[in-house]
């Protein structure tokens, strides 16, 4: 028998094992299936990607199995799924787009759960390849204030004779990006040319509304497919919210003056407005523009610092002064159960600065260095030493700076001693934000600059100088900065 034939035949037993192996597993149903691959790690899954079109287009493509792995990585689908720009500009075959299109066209669409990993990967991918790329889009006025919102940024004129707000959408082509005119009302505008020399309007929002704020007039505009309406005009305050009619013209000048240290926090669709002057603060139904609920804040007449609102608590840093006096007594941090009706209270070392949350911690920065910290779920405390630190979104990790050293330190019931070093000689580091968990920005004072640390291995992927900008916003896919004249968006990958 010749060589060859003995070589066919071989063949055609390996292709009929292969082709018996493969009819088992079609008789499995997909659910099965995700049982068993869940018993394997990462690599195995993504070489199992690599057998046939049917293991990638089908056993694999499904939900159940990418939501664990982007579970077990901390990876959430709203950081990585929403409408991100795109910054490419490259064509054919070098292209994410071209790249995409032949993947889809060959094996189909990849499920959601998928989709993010995808999206993760390519992220640390270009984070550690230094493979940035940024777009400056020029303002249509003299900016004071920019604020971006993750889909979208808002830029705040500080001059009267120029247009007050402009909208800058992040979607699509970033080369296209440019700034469109927030339609005002008369009352805004009579608002905003009379006190913006003394006040700057607060500006809050997400993806379903953005609110604007004016001495205790709200203006909130309803977003939908990326444009904005305004939605309604109310004048915050307990008489006037017992109307239900929209607002058309000015509050009393006593009114208006005594009401410019309003604050304002919102989260999906209700507002908090805090009234330190009248020490109580509401909660308003954004969808109807009524009032939820009203809430005593203090029995003691106090200053409120800053305000954060996280699913039903609303955390406000508050400084109390002695009855008849300026001197200051002490600082403290309020929590409010607006579901539960309830409320507790945290003695401060210092002003709060910002309240940073995440799903099982509260973290408030202060001046001292000695920093309190509460788990969400039994409102206990613990404290660490350390000048900036931010927070994970699930609350496993703090990231924090003292001393010059960077530290990581994983959430638990114990109260900690000190987290594990990452990085030593972290100079000059006034404040850090994280990008995701193998990745932190950095802010060098000293000289002006960014870094971008990687984590893992412990050295800077890529330095940013901000002589000219501010940091806006740091985001999962991009970060923006801005100056008066212009924003620059940089995303991580193209």
């Amino acid at each position: 028998m010749s060589n060859n034939k003995i070589n066919n035949k071989k063949n055609d037993k390996k292709n009929d094992k292969k082709n018996e192996s493969d009819t088992y597993i079609q008789k499995l149903p997909l659910e099965l299936i995700a049982n068993i691959v869940q018993y394997l790690n990462l690599r195995d899954i993504i070489a199992l990607t690599s057998v046939s079109k049917i293991w990638r287009s089908t056993y694999l493509n499904q939900n159940v199995i990418w939501k664990r792995i982007c579970e077990e990585l901390d990876i959430r689908d709203e950081d990585y799924l929403r409408n991100s720009p795109t910054f490419c500009t490259l064509v054919g075959s070098s292209s994410k787009e071209y790249m995409d299109f032949r993947a889809t066209s060959m094996f189909g669409q990849t499920c959601h759960w998928w989709d993010t990993f995808i999206c993760y990967h390519r992220i640390l991918k270009y984070l550690r390849s230094n493979g940035y790329c940024s777009v400056k889009v020029p303002h249509l006025s003299h900016i004071s204030n920019t604020y971006c919102f993750g889909d979208y940024v808002v830029n705040v004129s500080n001059k009267r004779s120029e247009i007050p707000v402009t909208i800058t959408v992040l979607k699509g082509l970033a080369r296209d990006f440019h700034n469109i005119k927030l339609e005002m009302c008369e009352m805004f505008n009579e608002l905003f040319y009379k006190h913006i020399k003394v006040d700057k309007p607060k500006v809050v929002g997400n993806d379903k509304f953005l609110v604007i704020e004016i001495r205790s007039v709200i203006f909130v505009y309803i977003i939908e497919n990326y444009e904005f309406k305004l939605h309604f005009t109310k004048v915050v305050h307990r008489d006037l919210l017992i109307e239900d009619s929209v607002h058309d013209h000015l509050p009393s000048q006593h009114f208006l003056r005594t009401h410019n240290d309003t604050k304002i926090a919102m989260y999906e669709d209700k507002l908090v407005v805090v009234h330190p002057k009248e020490n109580e603060f509401y909660v308003i139904n954004l969808k109807i523009g009524k009032l939820r609920q009203l809430i005593k804040l203090s029995k003691w007449k106090c200053y409120v610092d800053c305000v954060q609102f996280y699913k039903e608590r609303v955390m406000i840093g508050v400084t109390i002064p002695q009855n008849d006096s300026e001197s200051i007594v002490k600082h403290m941090l309020m929590i409010y159960d607006i579901e539960k009706e309830s409320s507790k209270g945290f003695t401060l070392f210092g002003a709060a600065n910002e309240i940073k949350v995440s799903e099982s911690v509260i973290g408030i920065q202060n001046k001292p260095h000695r920093t309190i910290f509460i788990r969400k779920k039994n409102n206990s405390k613990f404290f660490l030493s350390c000048s900036t630190f931010d927070l994970d979104p699930y609350g496993k990790y703090i990231f924090y700076v003292n001393q010059n050293v960077l530290y990581k330190y994983i959430v638990s019931d114990v109260d900690p001693a000190q987290g594990t070093t990452i990085a030593s000689s972290i100079q000059d580091t006034s404040c850090l934000h994280l990008i995701n968990k193998h990745f932190l920005l950095l802010n060098k004072t000293s000289n002006l600059w960014y870094d971008v640390l990687d984590v893992k291995n412990k050295y800077v992927v890529k330095s940013i100088k901000y002589d000219r900008y501010r940091l806006v916003y740091v985001g999962r896919r991009f970060l923006v900065m801005a100056d008066t004249k212009v924003t620059l968006i940089m995303g991580y990958c193209k």
